[in-house]
């Protein structure tokens, strides 16, 4: 009986390369998709503030979602790992002020954490499950930040073959209240979501 680490460990690689698949045109059209069901969701468009992951390689991309907000006049913070620390949450200055972080992802420059409240989280992942449960890339950023801040919308923007029908999950996953794919936005209620038990 294989563990549950060893579980997350076996399907990582193959939901990483169902999404690397995806053609360039399809990808194109499938943010497109996932932009426009993001924008239908209501707790989101009345959010003040709102955590959102940078996009690298072939996530879905959420420097559209992120311009368009800041049109809006929305408050955008981004996540932020530094050596040695928990991730934190830093306001989105401008896509100029980004610097290379120890993951090769783009972080802002400043280290200054952002304290106020925020409404609703993007969140990537590698897969999710219909109850909500999230596969992530194992290190456990997200759900150490999730734990320390119950924000109550986690919001998972991913495309159709990282749906999975369950995941292996274990005590300290929390998991999304909504999938947004190219076909479908899932609003999740399920016992395991922390901010259904509220």
């Amino acid at each position: 009986m294989h563990s549950i680490a060893e579980r997350k460990a076996a399907l990582r690689p193959l939901l990483l390369e169902a999404r690397r698949r995806i053609p360039a045109e399809q990808r194109v059209e499938y943010n497109r998709l996932i932009l426009g069901r993001l924008l239908e969701i209501h707790e989101l468009r009345n959010a003040g503030a709102v955590f959102c992951f940078l996009a690298q390689a072939d996530e879905f991309d959420t420097r559209p979602l992120v311009d368009r907000w800041l049109a809006f006049g929305k408050s955008i913070v981004v996540p932020k790992i530094i050596k040695g620390r928990p991730m934190i949450a830093v306001k989105f200055a401008g896509w100029d002020k980004l610097a290379r972080g120890p993951l090769g992802i783009a972080v802002p420059a400043s280290d200054e954490e952002f304290t106020g409240t925020v409404d609703a989280v993007i969140t990537p992942g590698v897969g999710f499950a219909l109850n909500g449960d999230r596969l992530g890339f194992g290190r456990g950023y997200y759900d150490g930040w999730f734990a320390a801040h119950p924000v109550p919308v986690r919001i998972a923007p991913c495309f159709e073959c990282q749906v999975q029908t369950e995941l292996p999950v274990s005590g300290t996953d929390i998991n999304v209240t909504h999938i947004v794919t190219e076909r479908r936005l899932l609003a999740v209620h399920s016992s395991r979501n922390p901010s259904a038990a509220r």
